[in-house]
């Protein structure tokens, strides 16, 4: 064979494979390169973020553990600021501060956990006690960024109907919805449990989400009770709930509420309370989960309800 046929053989067949080859290994290394440029970036930011997760005695950083307004319920905390450096750190280090557009599309790509925003109260409350411990949060009715994120929470106070028609104003039902059936994890807090089934006695008429079965009724008069019902009541805990893992039988939880949940699946009900009736106070189904009393209201017990539903 001619020198010129192995030059031909080499030209053809070989230096587009050494060309490949190289194009790979420069490809790999220079992922490598941009992986390690971003853990050094997320890095930084943490480090930043540390540096402000320290105590403050200002009331308006604070969580409030129930309604005692006692001093020992309150831990003083300004994670806000903590997040708020963390996402600044990152957009500096990638030079994109100040670019709104660009803020944005980053903040799909931070882990989260979204609060539905449709003007309900209580929301701060439960960003309070995610920020203390330790999570990314933000209150947010943006369609995107509730669909990004690793979990959804519902919360609120307020009355069924009011709240429903909010969502539809905000188009957020169909956002739920979406959240529900992709399997992320979503969690509905007092009203934002009733607002997961089809309708209540308390507005009449007012369709509900329609994700959970069961009905929402009036907590009976009983002599002695008070309705609403609120403060401390014990639960009973079905063994494996997954929202429960680690809380004791017959631990204390908060309750603000007139309404009640019957739930349409026994297998669902997760934890019962008696007031009057027999108050089904937590369902789960699949990825939803709910609870009628504020697991962020109920100190450390509540806090670690809410640690479970985090690490799910």
């Amino acid at each position: 064979m001619k020198i010129t046929d192995l030059s031909l053989i080499f030209i053809g067949i070989l230096l587009p494979m050494i060309i490949v080859v190289y194009v790979n290994v420069s490809f790999t290394i220079k992922a490598q390169e941009q992986e390690i440029y971003y853990k050094q970036v997320i890095d930084i930011a943490s480090e930043d973020a540390t540096k402000q997760m320290k105590e403050v005695e200002n009331e308006d950083s604070s969580i409030d553990y129930g309604y005692s307004g006692s001093e020992s319920n309150k831990i003083s905390v300004n994670a806000q600021v903590a997040v708020d450096t963390f996402l600044d750190s990152i957009y500096n280090n990638f030079g994109i501060k100040g670019n709104e557009a660009a803020e944005s599309y980053m903040q799909l790509f931070i882990p989260a956990i979204a609060i539905i925003d449709y003007d309900a109260g209580n929301i701060k409350s439960v960003e309070k006690a995610l920020l203390h411990l330790g999570e990314e949060v933000m209150i947010t009715r943006d369609r995107e960024k509730i669909l990004n994120s690793d979990k959804v929470i519902l919360p609120g106070v307020g009355a069924f109907g009011d709240a429903m028609s909010k969502i539809r104003q905000y188009n957020l039902e169909e956002v739920i919805h979406e959240v529900v059936e992709k399997g992320t994890p979503f969690l509905g807090i007092c009203l934002g449990l009733q607002l997961l089934f089809d309708k209540s006695d308390e507005t009449p008429g007012a369709e509900g989400l329609g994700i959970l079965k069961g009905e929402i009724l009036r907590i009976p008069d009983k002599e002695g009770l008070k309705i609403p019902h609120m403060g401390w009541n014990s639960i009973k805990i079905k063994k494996g709930a997954r929202l429960f893992k680690d809380i004791p039988e017959d631990s204390y939880v908060y309750f603000v509420h007139s309404y009640y949940l019957k739930a349409g699946r026994e297998e669902d009900v997760t934890a019962t309370t008696e007031y009057s009736a027999l108050i089904h106070a937590s369902v789960e189904h699949d990825n939803v989960f709910a609870c009628q009393f504020h697991p962020e209201k109920s100190s450390e017990i509540g806090l670690k309800i809410l640690k479970n539903f985090v690490e799910l």
